[in-house]
């Protein structure tokens, strides 16, 4: 599904995130998964765009067919960190179950947009007792910008936000997915395989379409 969300927005990694700059070619050529087409519209912009930030618009003209290409099949990086709530997760925990892993940061606008539709199909799932989709969020305390692990815990108390975000003081899951963009949100099948992703903030109705294609897939 690599795609560029149509018309949405997506805030640049800061300049030194050198770490993830270089790894974008080794370990994510940006052909890990099958791209995802989205009909609806998208989230737009809440407030202004730091400086250090990047606007980009969708060339629809990179739209892949990939029926048209033999298919490839990209195992996702598996990792082990720890949510706001101190439970523990891995990908390879969740084979069987779609995931929809979002890596975002409380400073960009575009995440901030998209976030309360992450919630609500979260507490959608919860509600029905549904556990075929899988909602994860990575944030990265400390790194550039971003603020410290209880300033991200404060943000999402503030907000609302249940829903399980990691924390990686690190930063390798951004290597590990070549993340060069906010937001970034790749969508990993039942077989723990990445299916695609989609770079740029998402309506609801996006978020729904791209959770189905990867259930049917």
């Amino acid at each position: 599904m690599q795609t560029e969300s149509g018309g949405s927005e997506n805030s640049s990694m800061e300049d030194d995130a050198e770490t993830s700059g270089s790894s974008m070619a080794g370990n994510t050529d940006q052909e890990n998964g099958n791209m995802i087409e989205e009909s609806a519209g998208t989230a737009e912009n809440t407030g202004d765009v730091p400086e250090n930030t990047e606007i980009g618009e969708t060339d629809n003209s990179a739209y892949k067919d990939s029926a048209s290409q033999e298919e490839k099949v990209y195992p996702a990086w598996d990792f082990e960190l720890v949510d706001q709530y101190g439970a523990s997760h891995r990908i390879s925990d969740y084979k069987g179950h779609i995931v929809f892993l979002n890596f975002w940061a409380t400073w960009c606008p575009p995440c901030r947009a998209e976030m309360p539709y992450i919630e609500e199909l979260y507490e959608e799932y919860l509600k029905k007792g549904d556990d075929s989709v899988v909602f994860l969020s990575i944030a990265f305390p400390g790194y550039g910008s971003e603020t410290s692990e209880s300033g991200i815990m404060d943000f999402l108390d503030e907000n609302g936000y249940m829903y399980p975000v990691l924390m990686d003081a690190e930063a390798q899951t951004m290597i590990d997915y070549g993340v060069t963009a906010y937001p970034t949100t790749y969508m990993i099948d039942e077989e723990g395989n990445i299916y695609g992703y989609v770079t740029g903030s998402m309506t609801k109705e996006v978020m729904e379409e791209v959770i189905e294609q990867t259930k049917q897939h």
